[in-house]
């Protein structure tokens, strides 16, 4: 088994009010979602709690998974 590709998307979802909790009232986030060649899917996520990171972390996220293309997932 080897990682075939995958996909990311940079996302900003609502989140529910929160007394005390920064932030506003979006979240943005990473999804990750990785395919193997013999059609296992993992889904995972990353996040931070600045806003103005996400279109970064995204590119990293998809540096760091070019890297792995061919690799075995476990």
């Amino acid at each position: 088994m080897k990682i075939a590709s995958f996909e990311t998307l940079a996302v900003r979802v609502p989140r529910e009010y929160s007394p005390g909790a920064s932030g506003g009232d979006t979240v943005d986030s990473v999804p990750l979602t990785l395919r193997t060649d013999d059609g296992v899917t993992g889904i995972g996520y990353a996040g931070f709690a600045s806003k103005m990171l996400t279109k970064g972390l995204k590119e990293v996220v998809d540096a760091a998974c070019e890297q792995i293309i061919g690799d075995d997932p476990r």
